[in-house]
């Protein structure tokens, strides 16, 4: 094939069904390949008007060419995808990086930078690419800026950008306090994996490869990543965007062969790519054989809504903790215990300490995180009960509410004073290391968990749970409030992968999930055998002069 003119030709044959959609397309030749996945991928977002017999519709089996050609071009590998224009011009893939800010200890990346590459490059792009991505990391540990040093192929400049952007930092630090900084990042794209991905695809033949419609009633990952308001678009001065991504799930739920369909603008189509990425959906199967599932996902994105904390809450008042991240999915104004000031120190002859092991549910929102932090002080009266809390620090506000409710949820020795009981403030840190939340929900999946009524009937005969008021939410005061959380149990009637889901404020919601993750119930069997369960839990919180209470609901 010339560089100038190139052209590919695969015949596939396919049956259009009663509704004339396709079905079951498979590749009787090509003259090359590289464009046989592409040329499926194409038939089957076909519509014909179905064929007849009798007069009524009927499924019909045809064969049609899928010719490729591409004039002036490098190539692609997708006919119908709309490649980002080249923007030589983009001050983002060309800019110089900021001076130099003083720093001790600089910042870095904390685990690794998992770059995608670009798919419309899979044809005729370089085998390896690095690209050079200045990032200015603020005191938060969160990027703010970004831009692309080196003179490099647009694709790969924003592909980089992307993951550079949902990639975590720890900041640097100046006289021992975190500070604004820039990094110097190089991304490296392996063509490689694309052609394992591919080939992998391949392996399932013609008639392993389905649309989602064939699989999925309704289309919905168990575990979806969101994806971030581009940072280069906000400082392009961009307020919306939307992207088209398509993309394959494998025998196992796992997302790959992603790509974009259409996007406003590339910022919004290689960072739908990155976060469509680390989706997983439940394995696919048809007729009880394991099959691979092309899909698409249109996501919309808003400068109005992208987690940013306000310029007021981004500086070092000893009366705000120290948060090194943010999330869309944590109110900004962080009013509920993380916004709080340490009390003074209380005398006391013995210190308070925890009994046992404090273990916080790692948090749902941050399960692509490798390990995370924070510290919170406890007042613990002379019983011996937290009374107030507050986070000091912490990487994320996910962190930080996921710690408040693990410490809520703790027994505590009180501190003593001349013998005698007494308040105590106690400072704790703890850490999420083991995130094993995706491992969970995957194995639980692959075993097809039943609705919890198969297998307990009445919901409302199970025990329920003591679930308490968080204590951040009365210090706010804060009257009401509602959360529900989902999770699995297993063969044993432990709980697996619960999470906070939905809350009207994420102190009800991580509380909910602390309780929910100590939780037992009996073995779940259904006909007689051991079988796994999907469970929700909502709870309703309120308080009234005589107390506070709780209202749990299984579903």
């Amino acid at each position: 094939m010339k560089r100038d003119s190139m052209v590919g030709n695969v015949l596939v044959e396919f049956v259009v069904d009663a509704s004339g959609k396709v079905q079951s397309p498979k590749v009787v030749s090509s003259n090359n390949p590289a464009f046989e996945q592409p040329a499926l991928d194409a038939v089957l977002k076909w519509k014909f008007k179905p064929g007849t017999v009798d007069g009524k519709p009927a499924a019909t089996r045809l064969r049609m060419p899928v010719v490729f050609a591409f004039e002036n071009m490098e190539g692609v590998a997708d006919p119908n995808m709309k490649s980002p224009p080249p923007l030589p011009k983009d001050p983002i893939l060309s800019s110089k990086m900021p001076e130099r800010l003083p720093y001790d200890v600089a910042p870095k990346v904390r685990g690794e930078i998992r770059a995608i590459y670009p798919y419309e490059r899979f044809v005729k792009g370089p085998d390896r690419a690095t690209v050079t991505v200045w990032v200015l990391v603020d005191s938060r540990g969160m990027p703010a800026q970004m831009g692309v040093l080196d003179k490099t192929e647009s694709v790969f400049g924003y592909a980089a950008l992307a993951a550079c952007q949902c990639a975590e930092y720890t900041p640097a630090l100046l006289y021992g306090k975190p500070t604004d900084a820039v990094l110097t990042v190089k991304v490296k794209f392996n063509k490689d994996i694309l052609r394992k991905e591919f080939e992998a695809s391949r392996q399932f033949g013609d008639d392993g490869l389905v649309s989602d419609r064939q699989v999925y009633d309704n289309l919905k990952a168990v575990v979806e990543h969101e994806a971030p308001f581009p940072l280069p678009a906000r400082m392009a001065n961009l307020a919306e965007g939307s992207a088209t991504v398509r993309f394959r799930i494998g025998p196992d739920g796992k997302v790959f062969l992603e790509s974009f369909d259409s996007s406003t603008h590339p910022y919004f189509g290689y960072m739908a790519v990155q976060a469509v990425s680390a989706w997983r959906y439940p394995p696919p199967k048809l007729n009880g054989r394991p099959v691979v599932v092309i899909a698409d996902v249109t996501i919309k994105f808003s400068s109005e809504d992208t987690g940013a904390l306000p310029p007021s809450q981004t500086s070092q008042d000893p009366t705000v903790p120290k948060l090194r991240g943010t999330s869309k999915n944590i109110d900004a104004t962080l009013a509920l215990g993380l916004n709080t000031k340490t009390p003074k120190k209380l005398p006391y002859d013995a210190a308070p300490k925890a009994r046992g092991e404090i273990r916080p549910v790692f948090p749902r929102d941050r399960i692509f995180s490798d390990t995370g932090d924070a510290t919170v002080w406890v007042l613990v009266d002379s019983r011996g009960n937290a009374a107030q809390m507050g986070v000091i620090e912490a990487s994320t506000p996910e962190f930080g509410y996921a710690a408040l409710a693990a410490c809520q949820c703790a027994e505590y020795t009180p501190a003593m004073l001349k013998g005698k009981p007494t308040d105590a403030v106690l400072k704790l840190k703890l850490k999420f290391e083991e995130n094993s939340w995706v491992e969970d929900s995957e194995r639980v999946v692959k075993e097809h968990p039943v609705p919890a009524r198969k297998a307990y009937g009445d919901l409302h005969t199970l025990a329920k749970p003591d679930v308490p008021f968080p204590i951040s939410a009365r210090m706010a005061n804060i009257t009401e409030g509602s959360a529900s959380v989902s999770f699995f149990i297993d063969l044993y009637g432990n709980v697996v992968a619960p999470g906070a889901s939905k809350g009207t404020h994420p102190a009800f919601a991580y509380m909910v999930a602390q309780v929910a993750s100590s939780m037992r119930f009996p073995p779940p069997k259904v006909n007689g055998q051991p079988a796994y369960v999907s469970m929700k839990m909502t709870v309703d919180f309120s308080t009234t002069d005589e107390g506070a209470k709780t209202t749990v609901t299984f579903k």
